[in-house]
Formats: structure tokens, sequence, C-alpha cells
């Protein structure tokens, strides 16, 4: 009975803490606290699926050895092929971008009275990417990015680097995330993943044309929106002036371009 409560004590001990696991009875899969998230670089055998220094975290081995493969080489090919201009940075090897990737079956939750919304998924989600970014400190000037994904929470959240969001920028991400978001809101993780560190690499090689088409569009929308307003300020101005005409006496009125008798 003394060893029963010890252990009642222990597991609500780490419930009401922000530890590794989240241990509520509802919840099937391990859940991650930003805390506790373990290092690509250093944490070898719990990151990744062969052991080795990566560039992606995936402790619950969410992603199979193939698919993981192929996103740590788009992740590689993005620093050996990526420049930034960072002044900070010594060594050419540093001046480079550096993507990483964090993967969680689900997010740890202080659990409260109150049910969790959909808001306070994305607000916990953005906050375990903005914390691993600055934990990470990849890069030497703010030339790194983080993105994270919640699984069963079906969240994803991008922590930029200063230096990379002179190519990130708020426009970007938004046309970026219209793209991708449907594969993590369906649970499908290695195509969100893999689409999103392919955009980012595109992005940071100049090769990515979100900027003209989105520029483009705006100007099309614009231009619409001020032709529209345009001609309301045209019609009601006519209406106006020809009732203000026709209010007076027929001999006052005076013939003027807008045709009025």
């Amino acid at each position: 009975m003394k060893l029963f409560a010890h252990v009642i004590l222990y597991t609500i001990v780490l419930c009401c803490f922000d530890d590794v696991i989240y241990c509520s009875p509802q919840s099937t899969a391990p859940s991650w606290s930003k805390f506790s998230f373990p290092n690509p670089q250093v944490d070898t055998e719990i990151c990744s699926h062969h052991g080795n220094e990566s560039w992606l975290c995936d402790p619950e081995k969410i992603l199979t050895a193939e698919q993981a493969a192929e996103i740590e080489e788009v992740l590689e090919e993005t620093q050996n092929l990526t420049t930034c201009d960072c002044h900070g940075c010594v060594n050419e090897t540093d001046k480079k971008f550096i993507v990483t990737v964090a993967i969680v079956p689900k997010i740890y939750l202080l659990k409260s009275l109150r049910s969790v919304t959909e808001q306070d998924l994305e607000t916990v989600s953005h906050e375990f990417a903005d914390y691993l970014l600055a934990k990470y400190q990849y890069g030497k000037c703010g030339n790194d990015v983080v993105l994270f994904v919640s699984r069963d929470d079906r969240q994803f959240s991008v922590a930029i680097g200063s230096e990379a969001k002179k190519f990130l920028t708020s426009r970007s991400l938004l046309k970026i995330r219209s793209e991708i978001s449907v594969h993590f809101q369906t649970g499908k993780v290695y195509e969100g993943v893999l689409a999103a560190v392919t955009i980012f690499k595109d992005v940071f090689l100049l090769q990515y044309e979100y900027s003209a088409k989105v520029s483009f569009v705006l100007m099309l929308i614009f231009v619409g929106i001020g032709t529209c307003a345009g001609l309301f300020v045209l019609t009601q101005f006519y209406n106006f002036h020809r009732q203000k005409v026709l209010a007076k006496p027929k001999h006052e009125r005076i013939v003027c371009v807008w045709g009025f008798v």
C-alpha cells in the first residue's frame, strides 16, 4: 500500500510539472514539453532514425526511416547550397541557412477545468517553435529556422531568425501556409514537412516565385477596388448633380456637357 501511494504521488508530480510525457488518461500518444524536447545535434539516439547528428528530431518515430532520410536530404541541401549575408560570421561555413524540424505526436498541456481550444493549441505551438529556435541557436546571426509539428493536434509553427526573416517575410509565410496547411490538417506529417522544407530551400535560393505572383495578384485586386470606387463616386456625383439641375425651373436649367436640358 505504501509503495502504491508513492507511485500515485510520483504520477501526480509528473502531471503537474512540465516533464516529457503528458500523463492524461485520455491521451493515447505521448506528448512533449518544449523544455524537455531533445536537440538533434546532441541527443542523436533520441532524435535521429540512424543515431547520427541530424537537423530532424522525431523522438517518437512518426516518420519512417525512408521518409526521414528524404527530409534530411533537403535540409542538408539547404545548408550546402544557400548563402546568407551574415556580417557576424567569421567562417564561410557559417554563412548558410539552417532549417531544423521538430515533430511530436502531441503537445504537453497542463490540464485545466476548461477545455483546450484551437487558439490554445496555436499559441502553445508557436511558443514551442520560438523556444526551440532560442534553445538551439544554430544560426550565428539569425540565419536559422525551426519548423515545429504536432501530429495529433494538427498544428505546425515556424520560428524564424532575424536574417532568415529577410527572405521568409510575413507575407510569404501566409502564402506558404496556404500551400502546406492542408497536409498537417489531415495528419499527413511527412507530406507537410517535405513540402515545407522544400519551399524554404527554394525561398533561400530565390527560386520560389511567390513575390511576383503575390504582388501581381495584389496589384489586380487594388486596381479592381480602385476602379469600382472611382465609378461609384462618379455615379453618385452624376446623380447628385442631375437632381440638383432638375430641381430648377426649366428655363433656368443650364445646358452642359452632362446633357441636362
